[in-house]
């Protein structure tokens, strides 16, 4: 067994006790999952200190199915200006409601610039109509050695939790792009394959 696939199991096995443990916990807490929240993660995540907003909605109300996706090849500059509502370090909260997740998106990337700006210009208004927290994350991969997504991927987890918690990360494709917005990005209770709904 080489090494990367010792860090990959023992990755495996650490997020395997996370999610027990936070099971746990909820579990055996004796009010609501949200108050839980409140009373012991809040400080980690900032889309819940304001808590005199209503939850958001299970079920978004403004979502459209089906999308149009724009595959000009736009400079980021204009993507940010069209985008104002997203915040610096490429995160969105609703400013009308509290939402029920908190979601980290990884997106693996190497010399795909063009495909980048397609995914961001066209990814973060449809994650804005889905009511959550979320904080995309474009996890670089310098040199000319064999592309590694699973490395820059555990690189971007890592990194991502230094800045906040979240409920749960998406590991992304720098080429794939939903085609309907009713394609959630929400949290789970377990590992679910995407891809096969884009």
């Amino acid at each position: 067994m080489d090494h990367l696939q010792k860090i990959v199991i023992r990755f495996i096995i650490f997020m395997f006790l996370v999610f027990l443990l936070f099971r746990i916990q909820i579990i055996q807490y004796p009010g609501s999952v949200l108050k839980y929240y409140e009373t012991h993660l809040s400080p980690y995540m900032p889309y819940l200190s304001n808590s005199s907003l209503p939850m958001c909605p299970r079920e978004p109300e403004n979502l459209q199915g089906k999308v149009n996706i724009s595959e000009d090849i736009r400079k980021m500059e204009a993507i940010e200006e069209d985008l104002d509502y997203i915040q610096l370090g490429g995160s969105f909260t609703p400013s009308n409601c509290t939402p029920l997740y908190s979601v980290a998106i990884m997106v693996a990337y190497r010399w795909r610039y063009n495909h980048l700006v397609v995914l961001l210009n066209n990814l973060h208004p449809i994650l804005a109509r889905h009511n959550i927290h979320y904080r995309i994350f474009v996890i670089n991969q310098n040199g000319n050695n064999t592309f590694n997504k699973g490395m820059l991927w555990n690189v971007g987890f890592t990194e991502a939790l230094k800045l906040e918690q979240f409920d749960c990360v998406f590991l992304h494709d720098v080429d794939h792009l939903p085609e309907n917005d009713r394609m959630l990005y929400h949290c789970r209770g377990q590992p679910w394959h995407v891809a096969g709904l884009l």
